[in-house]
């Protein structure tokens, strides 16, 4: 078997692109990049700067072929996808426990890009 000459591993950080081929999440919006929930509302669509959003519905764009999903933060509103006072990013925190375990919670084997064998053990003495 011939590995990658400089393949990195991190024991908790999943290098995949979320919602991305690896990934293969494309369920709800679960949270924000630090792991933080997501309340969500109603499935809006596709982003429309003409429509008026209510609080918690959430929306997505398509960039480079994956969906990106906003969740509104404002009560009819229609302000643009870039204003964090508006939208809320669903964005995965790249860790096992609040990233992958939060959208797959019972798949076994867990889909992740992390290697979790390789985190360090305590010495013994």
């Amino acid at each position: 078997m011939v590995l990658p000459k400089y393949r990195i591993t991190a024991a908790n950080a999943c290098p995949w692109l979320y919602r991305g081929p690896d990934c293969s999440y494309t369920g709800v919006p679960k949270a924000d990049e630090f792991g933080n929930a997501l309340t969500i509302g109603t499935d809006r669509g596709a982003y429309n700067s003409a429509t008026t959003y209510a609080l918690h519905d959430y929306v997505y764009t398509v960039v480079n072929g994956i969906r990106k999903y906003y969740v509104s933060q404002k009560n009819s509103h229609t302000g643009a996808l870039t204003d964090p006072q508006s939208w809320t990013h669903d964005a995965c925190s790249k860790q096992i426990q609040n990233g992958c375990r939060l959208r797959f919670p019972s798949a076994t084997p867990m889909p992740t890009g992390a290697f979790p064998g390789t985190m360090r053990l305590p010495k013994v003495a």
